[in-house]
């Protein structure tokens, strides 16, 4: 599934952490095309220019959180794989 999924978006307020993602994924996911979210507004923009392949959401932000997340991209209509990502 991973290999068919180039269009990420990342829910990630770290822009360190967020930068750690996208180099653990660019060598085994072809073509990646990776787009940065850092707050909830810049999240919900982002799915509705473009509805990923994949979405990585931090389990915690300022406001918002990986479930919420995952509530709001159901809302907006994308069918799309959600992984919630933690560094705790």
């Amino acid at each position: 599934m991973i290999r068919e999924a180039n269009r990420v978006l990342c829910l990630e307020a770290d822009p360190l952490d967020a930068e750690l993602l996208e180099n653990a994924l660019r060598p085994i996911v072809p073509g990646l095309r990776w787009r940065h979210a850092r707050t909830r507004r810049d999240f919900e923009r982002e799915l509705l220019a473009e509805c990923p392949d994949l979405v990585l959401a931090d389990y915690k932000l300022p406001d918002i959180d990986g479930l919420a997340a995952l509530d709001r991209t159901r809302e907006l209509g994308a069918d799309t794989p959600f992984v919630v990502v933690s560094g705790a």
